[in-house]
């Protein structure tokens, strides 16, 4: 495998021939073949439609939610939604058997969301002994695993958000030449991708992120597969390897200080041996943005062994030209290319040879924060805290890239700019507080990705009481308590975020009034996504797309997407609720007055009949280059095909 980690044109023309091939090779001849549609006719539920259906045929799914476990035995045909997974559920009527059992070859299945086959070895979608098939554009989750394919080869499975599984969210036993490309596999039980005796498979682009024990693991009996474009979530690290007899691959969560005399570019992975001998050809690709004040040419692989750094030593060094690190690890712990510095960070303050800050009046990286044409000021702990105690008002504070782990206190007026939510992640260093705490007017906060404030009445971002003519827009708030809250803070922008998969809810109001919230995307919140109370008024909640926030109930609706806990009506008109012409799923989901008398009304008419182009979509956070399939431990091993 050649050693150039750097993604481009190549790449895409790679991942463009592959997708020609396979679909090349699963044309097949298909006369007289006819639409049919759910529900319609003779034909009430999905299962129904295929039991009814010939070779070639394409069934179409109504908007609703779907209880049956559909057994597919009908050679080259296309399931799909009518309006996508946020408008059609399919929930496993059986939580001992698949949501979806795939058993012929040349099957299309896209845009449902797939959930409810819950126990052990059985899945959302499972393939079984089938070749050309095409899983695409589906949400998977909350089953026991997300998407299995088993004894089965030239499959693709493409662009799936597979999340929250009890056990694993891609798993391949025996599966042989497939395409696994463009997945989002994050916060499943076990592990986010496996492969158990699996060959010549292809990933491309896969997000496996936040996964409870690993997040992309492969036996000692899996060999030849290909792994490029991988993203783990915590850092931004670009990778590609070979690897022998097994190994397992993981996100660093808590990053070690680096040695005295060296720097690092804020780039980690975790490596864990599968059985005796196992080793790995790493390579760790940066951008030159990432060097900070490193000097390229002294930088080196080393290993963190759980008290030191060590150097790795033998096959290593860099290529600067292509902009990677390698070495051939045989000692498998936290692996970081580390460097010496280039001497700018002693420059004086304002000196001609002081560091630029091309996009702020101060600038901060993983590794510590420096004012523009100043010095560089070395924190691996709180550097953009340390930024903002440095920061004069009104003064832009630009954050790169990169992985950082702590809670930010904002009380002057600033401008905090990540670059960009889908590569600035910042997590709580103590769940029991804020990721950002704003106590200033006139703050404005953009690009970033804020998780872990998971404490009671703790937020992604909160906007302290009586803080006025905020700016919050384009960041994501994810595995928070709330993922943003309005506290007694009126006349802010609240724009273009994304709420999801927080504890309580999306975005929380407490007597917040005259707030524009407009063009967020508000989804899988577990109790609720928007959350008012206290005496809220003239608030703009428009332009949304809340979809599947609470329980998912038996009659389609849910618990809740919107909650309005105070005697104020509510105006929640113009927003896209997941799903169309269904005015008593919508109402069902929604608390007010309908629920409490002493509550006000939630007024949703007349409301948007699909998605908001608005609102953000959820995002494969850019990347890491990876090269080859792995990981698993001694011991470790569980074989579920089915029999």
């Amino acid at each position: 495998m050649s050693s150039n980690t750097k993604s481009g044109i190549g790449g895409k023309v790679l991942t463009a021939a592959l997708l020609v091939l396979f679909f090349t090779a699963s044309s097949a001849v298909v006369t007289s073949a006819v639409d049919i549609y759910v529900p319609e006719g003779g034909n009430q539920n999905i299962q129904q439609a295929v039991n009814n259906a010939s070779t070639g045929d394409t069934i179409i799914v109504h908007d609703g939610t779907y209880n049956e476990n559909v057994y597919v035995n009908v050679t080259n045909l296309a399931i799909r939604s009518e309006n996508g997974p946020g408008n059609c559920i399919v929930n496993a009527k059986n939580e001992n058997t698949d949501v979806f059992f795939v058993a012929a070859n040349y099957v299309t299945i896209t845009g449902f969301t797939v959930q409810g086959a819950t126990e052990f070895g059985y899945a959302g979608i499972c393939l079984y002994d089938v070749g050309y098939c095409h899983i695409s554009g589906n949400n998977v989750l909350n089953n026991g695993d997300g998407i299995s394919i088993l004894d089965s080869g030239y499959n693709s499975v493409a662009n799936n958000i597979v999340t929250n599984n009890n056990y694993t969210g891609i798993y391949l036993e025996l599966a042989n030449a497939n395409i696994v490309m463009g997945n989002t596999a994050t916060n499943n039980g076990w592990e986010g991708i496996f492969l158990a005796s699996s060959y010549n498979n292809t990933f491309i682009g896969n997000n496996a992120s936040n996964n409870t024990i690993y997040d992309f693991y492969s036996d000692e009996h899996s060999q030849d597969n290909t792994v490029k474009d991988l993203q783990l979530c915590n850092n931004q690290t670009s990778v590609s390897f070979t690897y022998g007899n097994g190994a397992g691959l993981k996100s660093v969560d808590t990053v070690p200080t680096e040695p005295s005399e060296k720097l690092d570019i804020s780039k980690y992975v975790e490596t864990i041996e599968v059985c005796a001998d196992s080793w790995l050809f790493l390579n760790m690709s940066y951008e030159e943005a990432d060097l900070g004040c490193v000097a390229e040419d002294s930088l080196s692989m080393w290993e963190h062994s759980g008290t030191d750094w060590v150097e790795v030593t033998g096959t290593t060094g860099v290529n600067t030209a292509e902009n990677y690190v390698y070495a051939n690890i045989t000692e498998f712990n936290i692996i970081a290319p580390l460097g010496d510095s280039n001497g700018l960070s002693i420059a004086p303050l304002g000196s001609s040879n002081g560091l630029n800050c091309t996009f702020g009046d101060l600038c901060v990286n993983a590794s510590g924060w420096w004012p523009d044409n100043g010095t560089f000021n070395a924190s691996t702990t709180q550097p953009i805290q340390l930024a903002i105690n440095n920061a004069s008002t009104s003064d832009t504070v630009y954050i790169y890239n990169g992985y950082y782990s702590e809670n930010v206190n904002v009380n002057k007026r600033l401008t905090l700019e990540g670059e960009g939510r889908a590569v600035v992640n910042v997590t709580a260093a103590s769940a029991s507080d804020h990721v950002f705490n704003v106590t200033a007017n006139y703050v404005n906060i953009s690009g970033f990705n804020v998780t872990g404030a998971t404490s009671y009445d703790k937020a992604g971002i909160y906007l302290g009481s009586n803080v006025d003519l905020c700016n919050i827009s384009g960041n994501k708030a994810s595995n928070n308590y709330y993922g943003f809250w309005l506290n007694e803070s009126s006349s802010n922008n609240f724009t273009r975020n994304i709420a999801n998969s927080n504890s309580n809810c999306g975005i929380f109001l407490t007597n917040a009034d005259s707030n524009n919230i407009t063009c967020n995307r508000v989804y899988h919140n577990t109790q609720r996504g928007f959350y008012l109370t206290g005496g809220c008024m003239g608030n703009n909640i428009s332009h949304n797309n809340i979809i599947a926030n609470g329980e998912l109930q038996a009659n389609g609706s849910y618990l809740w997407q919107f909650y309005n806990d105070q005697q104020e009506n509510v105006n929640a008109s113009h927003n896209w609720w997941g799903m169309n012409n269904n005015e008593t799923k919508i109402n069902a989901s929604i608390y007010d007055w309908n629920n409490d008398n002493t509550k006000g009304n939630v007024t949703v008419l007349p409301r948007l009949n699909s998605a908001d182009p608005c609102a953000p979509i959820p995002e494969l956070s850019t990347v890491i280059l990876l090269g080859i399939g792995l990981l698993l431990l001694v011991g470790y091993l569980r074989m579920r095909r089915k029999g």
